[in-house]
């Protein structure tokens, strides 16, 4: 299993907006882009997960447990959505109800999230703090 532990600072990331149409996410609710100021730390022991994520609107914590479905929220609670969380190889995986994934890897010094959503893929660079 992957430990994804540190604290994360955004780096750059592909346009976001495909996914965010998919998502019905409204304009005036999407962050401005490109997203800066934007961190997210990770605490993992095993298949327990804290996360805090902090940017200009916020800072939001979860935790959950590998294996286990959970509500979370996206864009600093403008959603909420259940998902589920597994590893997949060397990532961890969070799959929606709606069927949206987000798969979250470590790739030398930075933590790499890709969201999947149809045809539409993004990803998220971070950088190790």
């Amino acid at each position: 299993m992957p430990n994804l532990s540190g604290k994360w600072v955004i780096a750059k990331h592909d346009p976001l907006d495909p996914i965010l149409d998919k998502l019905s996410i409204p304009a005036d609710k999407r962050p401005p882009q490109p997203i800066t100021n934007f961190t997210v730390e990770i605490k993992q022991v095993g298949d327990n997960i804290e996360m805090k994520s902090t940017g200009n609107r916020g800072s939001r914590e979860t935790k959950f447990a590998v294996g286990t479905t959970f509500e979370t929220e996206l864009l600093m609670g403008t959603v909420t959505i259940k998902v589920t969380a597994s590893w997949e190889g060397d990532k961890m995986l969070l799959v929606s109800e709606k069927g949206a994934k987000l798969y979250r890897e470590v790739v030398g010094n930075q933590l790499i999230s890709t969201l999947v959503l149809g045809d539409d893929t993004a990803k998220i660079y971070f950088n190790k703090a």
